[in-house]
């Protein structure tokens, strides 16, 4: 593993970069768009995914280390604000997680590195749940 400084978020590099975020971000859409397992979260988005897969991208992009396309472009990512509107619960919470692990395995990204995003996306996921269902 390349060495980082302190504070630095690696992982973006680790990823490959930007092309390599643009990548899992396009996989995790046409999964979403295709597979009928992720139909409650594709339903959250508009028929055109385009606007969606661009902010995601520039949230990854700057969540994962990088420029900070997102914020120059939209502002703070104030995650839980920008969701309050969606119904999210514990179904599309692991709906949402499932597609982006499956985009990350079509990626080729190294199974340490998704361990690693999944832990912490899961942590984002979960505080974003604005549905009071209990876990099972």
């Amino acid at each position: 593993m390349a060495e980082h400084t302190p504070g630095e978020n690696p992982h973006f590099r680790q990823l490959g970069g930007e092309n390599a975020v643009r990548s899992l971000v396009d996989l995790f859409y046409a999964r979403m768009d295709q597979n009928p397992a992720y139909a409650d979260i594709r339903k959250l988005h508009p028929a055109d995914l385009s606007g969606s897969a661009s902010k995601l991208f520039w949230f990854l992009t700057e969540w994962t280390g990088g420029p900070k396309h997102f914020s120059e472009r939209i502002g703070p990512p104030a995650l839980r604000r920008r969701h309050l509107s969606f119904p999210i619960g514990i179904r599309e919470k692991n709906q949402w997680l499932a597609c982006m692990q499956q985009a990350m395995n079509d990626a080729g990204v190294e199974t340490a590195l998704q361990a690693e995003l999944l832990h912490a996306l899961a942590k984002t996921a979960d505080f974003l749940r604005n549905q009071n269902e209990a876990e099972t």
